[in-house]
């Protein structure tokens, strides 16, 4: 069965194409919690797929960045960082070599956005998640950082 990702960024309502046919399946996603985040839709032409809720605030888009972060404590840790997905909110990244991070941490990131114009990023961000080489973290001041991203998502 094939899944489809929808995100609730652009409101409660979406509107998702069969992978098979191409119909448009109408969806309400008004109450966004835990047992409303994923469904199985049968389209008319007979496929069955699973469209899943990511109920986000800023729509996250792939990215192939280099950057790198540093741990906000003693530890010393740090190291250099392939950004897999970008929003408003926060970035996702893959370490170069494992590490022990865990949620909660702060830390700085900092990479580069090449558009029209080229635009370093140094933010404080919070981890949110660790799932092996796989960190995911939220800006703690995204206000700082918005524009900027605003911008290289338009280029």
């Amino acid at each position: 069965m094939q899944t489809v990702t929808t995100s609730t960024s652009q409101g409660p309502d979406a509107a998702i194409a069969c992978p098979k046919c191409g119909h448009v399946h109408n969806l309400d996603f008004h109450t966004p919690d835990q047992d409303n985040r994923m469904t199985t839709v049968l389209c008319s032409c007979g496929e069955t797929f699973l469209v899943v809720l990511d109920a986000r605030q800023f729509e996250r888009k792939t990215v192939a960045i280099k950057g790198m972060y540093t741990v906000m404590n003693d530890s010393g840790l740090g190291g250099l960082v392939s950004l897999r997905d970008l929003s408003e909110g926060g970035v996702g990244f893959a370490l170069s070599r494992p590490c022990e991070l865990q949620p909660g941490w702060l830390i700085t990131v900092v990479f580069e956005l090449a558009g029209k114009e080229k635009r370093v990023i140094i933010a404080k961000a919070t981890i949110r998640s660790v799932q092996g080489m796989d960190v995911g973290c939220s800006f703690v001041n995204p206000e700082q950082v918005r524009q900027d991203i605003l911008a290289y998502f338009q280029c």
